[in-house]
């Protein structure tokens, strides 16, 4: 039931929004509520908390993209307003990652969306921020602050999958921590450990060995 109602939501935004030549081009004011009016339709329908943190970070790097075109097209008020509220997403984002892992859930692929939203989020906020009228740079500081904190917090908890603190797919995660962070492979690390423990016992034993021959010899 609830796949025939998002589509036909879906269809709807997309006939709104995709086709202006039909007849005057759409206010960014109507193109907003829009968005805002199918954001929670879709957020409604989406029940397991790491879902929706993933449905959430899909939601505020929409939102950090749209308010880039709003401030373009003449709306840097909207823009900013825009750029708020993907932030304040990506903070909801967070909670329901928590609450899942409170849980014991996979929250792997909502912590990646997670991180690739918020990093997304940061630039085009540091754009806008750069535009700004002067009411509205303070709310988008503490908006880029919050993508900020919103990357720092997807990268700690992908560190605590990799330790095995949380559920998820290590391998996947590893991976990504390497690409960003430069983090050494585990299994790589722990093999070169082991490898590298036997050098020193090894020469005693040599020694006692050449001994033992030397003895054989007199």
């Amino acid at each position: 039931m609830k796949k025939p109602i998002l589509a036909i939501l879906a269809v709807s935004l997309v006939i709104l929004l995709a086709v202006p030549a039909l007849a005057a081009p759409i206010p960014s004011e109507t193109r907003l509520g829009a968005k805002l009016v199918f954001d929670r339709w879709r957020l409604a329908l989406t029940g397991l908390p790491e879902a929706r943190a993933e449905l959430l970070a899909r939601i505020a790097q929409e939102n950090a993209d749209l308010a880039a075109e709003l401030s373009t097209a003449d709306a840097p008020e909207l823009a900013a307003r825009l750029g708020q509220l993907a932030a304040a997403r990506l903070a909801e984002a967070e909670q329901q990652i928590s609450q899942a892992a409170a849980r014991g859930r996979d929250v792997s692929k909502a912590v990646m969306a997670l991180e690739q939203a918020a990093t997304r989020a940061r630039t085009r906020l540091a754009e806008l921020l750069a535009m700004a009228p002067e009411p509205a740079r303070a709310g988008l500081q503490n908006a880029l602050e919050r993508a900020n904190q919103g990357i720092e917090r997807a990268l700690t908890i992908m560190e605590q999958i990799r330790n095995g603190e949380l559920r998820g797919n290590h391998q996947m995660i590893e991976a990504i921590l390497r690409e960003r962070l430069g983090v050494p492979a585990q299994a790589g690390g722990d093999s070169q450990r082991q490898g590298n423990q036997p050098t020193e016992p090894d020469q005693p034993a040599q020694q006692d060995q050449g001994q033992g021959q030397g003895k054989k010899g007199s």
